[in-house]
């Protein structure tokens, strides 16, 4: 990646409304997933896996750290699964086997889209009623 590069993500980051962060946390993650899953595989590449699985874990506990019940009541559930996802991707990297990241990806994918609708959700609601972001 270049400065440049650097620059506009940093800039993108700072500048999206938090439901676009959301969102951008879960597309890094999922491509960390992709990129640890590959790297399991022939070639294999336990650096890239490591650095990619480790990262992954690293969203997931921000976003466990973010969860709060007393704004969002599916933050329990949220919780769970996270920790589960945490648990799975450590067994990932820990026996070096790309198969349980799989259903890993696949929970979070769906999230992910979830959380993606609700937000076009609610923009579409606030461009409708007069009002920008999200």
């Amino acid at each position: 990646m270049s400065v440049a590069d650097d620059l506009y993500a940093a800039y993108e980051t700072e500048t999206a409304p938090p439901a676009q962060i959301l969102i951008m946390l879960y597309d890094r993650l999922l491509r960390d997933l992709d990129v640890g899953a590959a790297a399991l595989t022939e070639p294999v590449d336990l650096n890239s896996a490591n650095s990619a699985l480790c990262h992954a874990q690293d969203i997931l506990m921000e976003l466990v750290l973010a969860l709060n019940p007393g704004v969002w009541d599916g933050a329990e559930s949220a919780g769970v699964l996270y920790h589960w996802a945490l648990r799975e991707l450590a067994s990932a990297n820990m026996k070096k086997e790309p198969s349980y990241i799989t259903p890993v990806r696949v929970a979070l994918s769906e999230l992910r889209g979830a959380f993606a609708g609700a937000a076009d959700q609610v923009a579409t609601e606030r461009r409708s009623a007069g009002r920008v972001g999200v």
